[in-house]
Order: structure tokens, then C-alpha cells, then sequence
């Protein structure tokens, strides 16, 4: 049985064809491909440059992914159809010589960029993520960094969206794979080819349509990313391909189809906003579009969409699409992160002009050198992969020099403690006893670069943290376990930023302590109640299991905080609510003996101020700029404090005295960088500096114990 594979549908007879359409057709561009290109690549752009105002353009990702489906499984069922077989060596080297020289040069660009002009406090992260994108693995990176709580709440990096790019490779690498396996199925002539084919698109169009559904309501960061969610969208390209186009009796018809494609597109561009569950069902709007207007072909004639993309514009833009993808994201990243400030309109509209003008050269010196039939690089397939792997071994290089640049500083937090005790420095050297001298020339500590790496690694390195969907308790015990005191630390990340301080007091007075910890939960008898998604479920039942465990040997002392801004009820942050689920998880505690000590939350600092001190460290150790005003810094309500006092034996312990004065919180107190991320986390060389005036709030027979 042959194979059949869709064509460009024949126009009406007697229907006038342009100049530009004939020539598109006898180089085997069509048009139609190319006016989808230039609007996908808009509809990105444009979403990315200003979100506001194309709420929706991410939807333009989902047109590349159906286009590459369609043009892909064409290509590989003609060459069944003539071969009977897959020549995947020739398959992948076409697809290297395709992608990889302009990636690689802009992934190249933007790792030197980063390492000259970009603060180090970003260098980690950035080269990272150019090295997964490198190896073309950046949406399993971004998936994993969207359930990690230390890194969920990333600035977005300058090679974020390459996660597609990764997706599309992943396609190639895997889809020739199939086909070559299904093609070897022993069936003899009962299915042939295109059958096979057919029938394993279908399979993979409806498992990965519902798996997305599925994923998109239960893990949306995961499925926005994931290869298996995406695939779907491929499939539905590739079945197109396959199955035939169709066989139009009415010019009239297809350019109608052709129309109504198009205006599916650029609805779901208009109306998805972030809050839209995608790719999930949402996902079909636009996909249906594609391949309606895939199917529906070169729509010429009176009134077909041929007079928006036979356009010479819209034409150019689709031939450099890839370069504009490419190049765009490094520019809306990094231009504003190195100026320190948010573009103004005629900035951005620059910027879009010089992305044009890099793409069209990337396009003509690098795209077309490397798959032209004369290039020395098609040669044979060795050269190929050789210099490929040569290229990605470079960059790999350069984001391994940013990396290795950033960990010789990481070293120094082993230092942290002996620095924060022996210099008059962080919390000391604000105290209102003046009882230390500030020291000349002290070095800022930590260094931005590292700052983000100074969290309590005693309670993540051990695995003593439930993560954001986990519901297991993961008791994890310190100090000494025969201690007299029985001390327990409880809460969200808010309060594990405590354990410096709280594990040096086990230490020094020979508690027995006990943390419990889960990410973005707050210790609080009403979250209890929490449902809607798997994160807020999962802390309900955490809370459940928690209490429950505490009830089976009540603690004597308990440290607690949360982060002020948690949402009770139905999404909406109600102070009352709050306070009365603290209250009440505390009473349960004190009516068991246990004297409570509540930490009221630290002030706001956000990114723009971390950044700030990146900046001017170099200059100025203190940052004396870098801050936020009190009352922008204080502004969350504080419910501890009112929940404490409906408590008998509940104490609330306010320590931002020390982390503001009556006007300004700095980003740097006494020559110690005090927060660690835009979460407003403490560094824990800062909260190591408030371990005495902590000590000061205990109950003094607590103390007399050790």
C-alpha cells in the first residue's frame, strides 16, 4: 500500500498565482508555512516584550511545535515511501546542521555576555542553564526548578526558552526512533506503512492529549514544560502529514477553513492570559488552527489568506523566525539587567530592530552556510556530529568557567560562622547596647554571588525538608539526644531560615531538637482545611500528620514562623483567619506544656535591591542604597504577633529591630548581606549574628537546663 504524505492542495483552475508564490513553490517553500512562521514568532515576541498587552502570545510556541510535527513526518514518510526505511545518521545530521550552528552562536554570545557585564550574583543560574540548553535537556531543567523550592522562585534566565528548542529536539531524536520500530514490527503486508504510521500518531495524539489535561490540573510547571505533554501537538502535525490533505472540492471552502484557522490562533493569543490552565485543553484552540490552516494550504483566490502572508515582510520574517526566536529572549533578559532598569517603549521598539538585523545576519552567514549542499560539513556524517560536539563543548566551556568563577567564592561559607562570631558584624553591629566597634575594611559578607547558596543546608542536604507537593513529616533531629529540653522548630521555609541560630542554642545548652519543615506551609490548624490543588492539599495533610506526631510526645519549647503573606480561605489573604489558625495549632501545644515562641516574619527585600548590592558591593561594602523604606518593608500584616496574644504561654518575638531602623531596612546590615533571595529568605550568616539576642527571648529556665 502506498504511502501517502500531504502536498501543497492544487489551487483552482484558472486561479491566478502570484510571482512569489510560484517561486516559493518551486523551491519547496509554501507560503502558508511561512506566514504561520512569521506569526508564531510574532505572537512570542511580542508576548514577550510586552506581556501586557498579548496576554496570550505564548500560543505561538504551540504553532512551531504542530509546523515541525507536520513538515518533520513528511519528510520521513517520503523517504519510507522511497527507501522502505529511515537513514537516521542522514536524519540527525540534517537536523544538526540545521539547528545547532545558529543555537550554539547565540548560546555562545549570551554565556560571554553574562560573564562581562552581568553581576556574579546571577552567574550560577544563567550558566546552568545555557549548558541544559546546550544539551538541548533546558525543559527538564525548568520543570525540576519549578518543584524545587530553592530554585522556584529563579529570576527567568537569558536562555529560558530554549525549553522548546529542547522539546523539538527531543521530537527528532525520538520520533525516526519509533517509526523505524513500528516499521519492524513482523505484520508482513496486513498494515502497511502509512497505516503503522497512522495509527501510532493517533496513539501518541490521544495518550498525550489526556496525560496533558491530567498534568496541566495537578503539576502545571511540569506539564508546561514536559516532552510527553507536548507531544501531542507534534503528533497531531505528523497525522496531517500522513493521512493526506484534504481533497478540497471548493476554492471557497478552503479559504474559509484557512480564515477560521487563523482566527483561532490569534484569539487564544489575545484572550489566555497566565491564569489560563495550559497547554492542557486550552492547547487545541490553537493547534487546531495550525492545522486547519495547514490542511487548507495555499488559500488563493478573492479573499483568501494569501493577501496577509504572501506579503514580502511577512515572508522575510518567516524565513529568519528561528534566528528572531533565537536572539529576542537574551536581549529582553539581559538589556534590562545590566542597565539596572525596565525599557521604556522606544527602547523596546530599538531592541526588536536590532534583533531583526542580528537575525537576518545569523541567517545569512551562519543558517545557510552550514545546510548548503556545498558546505564542508556535509561531507560525511563523523564531521558532522565531530563538530557539532566541538561546538557544544565550547559553550559548555565558557558557562563552565562562570560556575567554577562562582564556587571558588562558595568556599568561603564555610567560613561563615567564625566570621559572624569573631568581627563585629550583621546583627552586632546595630545593637542598640553599641556593646562592639565596627571594624574598618571588613569585606561584605556573604558575597552576592553566593548569597542565594546560603540557606540552612543541614535541613535540605539531609532530605529533612517536605517538599511543596509531599505530604510525608520528615522529622530530622540535632543537638543532643539525651537532652533534658525537648525544642522543636516547625513551619515553612520562614521558619527553617531560623536553624542557624536555633541549632547553635541546642548546642550550647544541650537541647534535644527536632525540626519539622515543609516548603511553603505554614504550621496553622486552619490550613488544615486547604484544598483546590495539590500543593494546598498536600499541606493540609501535613499539618494533620504533624500535630498529630507532636501530640505523641509534647516538646517543652517550640520555635515557629511563617511567612506573613500565606493565603487562608479561598485564596484570599484574611488576617483574621490566619491568626485564628495559628492560635489555635498553639493551644494545642501549650495545653500539652509546651511554651511557644512565635518569630515575627522579616521584612520584604526585593529583587531589585539584591541586585542593588550585586551592583555596588564592589564600590561600597555597605550598599548604603540598597533597601527598601519601613513601612514598604513592614507593610505585610503581622499575625503572629495577635495570634500569640490570644495564647496563654505563646510569646511573639519581633527581631527586625535589628533588620531596620525607624525609617530604612538595608539589603546590608554591618557589613553582612542579610537576605539570600527575592523571597525575602535570611542569609544564615545574618541570622547566625541574631543567635544572642534570640537567646535573650528564651524563658531563662530553658536555658538553665543545658
Amino acid at each position: 500500500m502506498p504511502l501517502h504524505v500531504a502536498t501543497v492542495p492544487r489551487h483552482a483552475s484558472g486561479a491566478v498565482t502570484s510571482r512569489r508564490a510560484r517561486a516559493a513553490t518551486a523551491t519547496g517553500m509554501r507560503p502558508e508555512i511561512q506566514g504561520l512562521r512569521a506569526l508564531a514568532v510574532s505572537l512570542v515576541v511580542l508576548y514577550h516584550v510586552w506581556p501586557d498587552r498579548l496576554t496570550g502570545g505564548y500560543v505561538g510556541v504551540d504553532v512551531f511545535f504542530v509546523i515541525s510535527g507536520y513538515l518533520i513526518t513528511a519528510h520521513i514518510a517520503r523517504e519510507v515511501a522511497r527507501t522502505g526505511r529511515v537513514r537516521l545518521g542522514t536524519f540527525w545530521a540534517r537536523r544538526v546542521r540545521r539547528l545547532l550552528p545558529a543555537s550554539l552562536t547565540v548560546l555562545l554570545a549570551t554565556a560571554v555576555t553574562v560573564l562581562l557585564a552581568v553581576p556574579q550574583a546571577y552567574w550560577n543560574q544563567f550558566m546552568r542553564e545555557i549548558g541544559a540548553g546546550t544539551l538541548y535537556v533546558q525543559n527538564w531543567a525548568l520543570a525540576s526548578a519549578s518543584v524545587d523550592y530553592l530554585t522556584a522562585e529563579n529570576v527567568a534566565s537569558p536562555v529560558q526558552h530554549f525549553w522548546s528548542l529542547s522539546v523539538e529536539e527531543q521530537f527528532y531524536l525520538a520520533w525516526p526512533l519509533l517509526i523505524t520500530a513500528v516499521l519492524a514490527i513482523p505484520l508482513g503486508r496486513r498494515l502497511g506503512a502509512a497505516w503503522r504510521m497512522r495509527l501510532l500518531l493517533g496513539a501518541i495524539v490521544v495518550s498525550s492529549l489526556i496525560w496533558g489535561i491530567l498534568q496541566t490540573a495537578n503539576a502545571p510547571s511540569v506539564a508546561y514544560f514536559s516532552t510527553f505533554v507536548r507531544a501531542w501537538e507534534f503528533a497531531a502535525g505528523g497525522l496531517l502529514a500522513v493521512a493526506g490533505a484534504t481533497a478540497w472540492r471548493h476554492e471557497v471552502a478552503r479559504r474559509l477553513v484557512s480564515w477560521l484557522g487563523l482566527a483561532a490562533i490569534v484569539w487564544s493569543a489575545f484572550v489566555y492570559t497566565s491564569a489560563t490552565p495550559f497547554p492542557g485543553a486550552a492547547a487545541l484552540v490553537p493547534v487546531v488552527g495550525t492545522l486547519a490552516i495547514l490542511a487548507a494550504g495555499d488559500a488563493r483566490g478573492p479573499g483568501g489568506t494569501h493577501v496577509l502572508y504572501d506579503r514580502r515582510s511577512i515572508q522575510w520574517l518567516g524565513d529568519v523566525s528561528y534566528s528572531v526566536y533565537l536572539w529576542h529572549w537574551p536581549f529582553v533578559v539581559l538589556v534590562p539587567l545590566i542597565l539596572g532598569r525596565t525599557l521604556v517603549w522606544p527602547e523596546r521598539v530599538a531592541m526588536l530592530v536590532v534583533v531583526l538585523g542580528l537575525a537576518w545576519s545569523t541567517k545569512k552567514l551562519i543558517e545557510d552556510p552550514f545546510r548548503s549542499p556545498g558546505a564542508g560539513v556535509r561531507a560525511r556524517l563523523p564531521r558532522t556530529f565531530g563538530t557539532a560536539a566541538l561546538g557544544m563543548l565550547v559553550v559548555l566551556a565558557v558557562a563552565w568557567t562562570g560556575m567554577w568563577t562562582v564556587e571558588r567564592q562558595t568556599t568561603m561559607l564555610e567560613d561563615s560562622a567564625r566570621i559572624a562570631a569573631g568581627d563585629c558584624r550583621g546583627a552586632a553591629a546595630v545593637a542598640p547596647d553599641g556593646s562592639c566597634a565596627p571594624v574598618a575594611n571588613l569585606p561584605l559578607f556573604p558575597p552576592p554571588a553566593v548569597a542565594a547558596d546560603d540557606y540552612p543546608v543541614e535541613l535540605y542536604g539531609r532530605e529533612c525538608r517536605t517538599g511543596i507537593t509531599e505530604v510525608r513529616v520528615k522529622p530530622c533531629e540535632f543537638g543532643d539526644p539525651e537532652g533534658a529540653v525537648d525544642v522543636v522548630l516547625v513551619g515553612d521555609s520562614h521558619a527553617a531560615q531560623w536553624f542557624p541560630a536555633v541549632e547553635t542554642l541546642a548546642r550550647d545548652h544541650g537541647w534535644r531538637l527536632t525540626v519539622y519543615f515543609k516548603a511553603t506551609c505554614p504550621y496553622a490548624a486552619t490550613a488544615q482545611d486547604w484544598t483546590g490543588d495539590s500543593q494546598r492539599e498536600s499541606c493540609a495533610r501535613w499539618n494533620i500528620d504533624t500535630e498529630a506526631t507532636l501530640a505523641t510526645e509534647p516538646p517543652d519549647l517550640v520555635f515557629t514562623s511563617a511567612l506573613a503573606t500565606h493565603e487562608f480561605g479561598d485564596g484570599v489573604l484574611a488576617p483574621e483567619v490566619a491568626i485564628e489558625g495559628y492560635a489555635e495549632s498553639w493551644r494545642r501545644l501549650t495545653d500539652a506544656g509546651a511554651h511557644v515562641i512565635a518569630l515575627v516574619d522579616d521584612p520584604h527585600m526585593p529583587q531589585d535591591q539584591l541586585d542593588c548590592v550585586a551592583r555596588a558591593a564592589s564600590v561600597d561594602p555597605d550598599a548604603a542604597e540598597c533597601g527598601v523604606p519601613r513601612h514598604q518593608a513592614l507593610g505585610r500584616a503581622d499575625v503572629l504577633t495577635p495570634a500569640a496574644a490570644h495564647v496563654d504561654g505563646a510569646e511573639a518575638v519581633d527581631l527586625n529591630g535589628f533588620l531596620c531602623d525607624d525609617s530604612w531596612c538595608p539589603a546590608v546590615v554591618g557589613r553582612t548581606l542579610a537576605y539570600r533571595d527575592a523571597q525575602s529568605h535570611l542569609t544564615s550568616t545574618y541570622v547566625s549574628t541574631l543567635t544572642p539576642y534570640l537567646a535573650r527571648e528564651v524563658p531563662e529556665r530553658f536555658l538553665a537546663e543545658g
